[in-house]
């Protein structure tokens, strides 16, 4: 006994203590955030604003490269935990729906629709702080690009 603590106590407080931080990844597994960010493309030249260089990598191969200008339009950010779905409206009046579904390794797997019958269900795997990037829907003068990262 020290200074009136008994030693078992002071060999369980690290313990105990270990076992809390090596719960900890366990329960980050549960949750995912997501930066949901509508781009317009647009064929007129211009090029990648500052924003956005963080997808040049991407934007710069094809088919992204029938686009010659992007356009930030919005970001929206979800926090989902596991098997939970959020949604939102597009700015073209499409609902997207994201459900995140875990992690595989190192990469969460989500499952995205927009909807009306655009993308139904589909399942996607992707690296924490991935990025990946829906095309299709025509908007203004341009196409709507949706880039989704997300962290888990």
């Amino acid at each position: 006994m020290m200074h009136g603590v008994p030693r078992s106590w002071m060999l369980a407080l690290p313990l105990g203590c270990l076992v809390v931080a090596a719960s900890a990844p366990a329960f980050a597994q549960h949750r995912a955030s997501c930066a949901v960010r509508q781009v317009l493309g647009l064929r007129e030249p211009g090029g990648i604003p500052a924003d956005l260089r963080f997808l040049e990598p991407q934007l710069s191969k094809p088919p992204f490269t029938a686009w010659k200008s992007f356009r930030k339009l919005s970001r929206t950010d979800l926090q989902m935990t596991k098997d939970e779905q959020k949604s939102m409206i597009l700015v073209t009046g499409h609902k997207l729906q994201l459900t995140y579904l875990g992690l595989e390794g190192k990469s969460l797997r989500l499952r995205l629709s927009i909807v009306p019958k655009v993308i139904d269900n589909s399942q996607l795997r992707i690296r924490s702080g991935g990025t990946f990037l829906q095309i299709g829907l025509p908007y203004q003068s341009g196409t709507l690009i949706v880039a989704t990262t997300c962290k888990g």
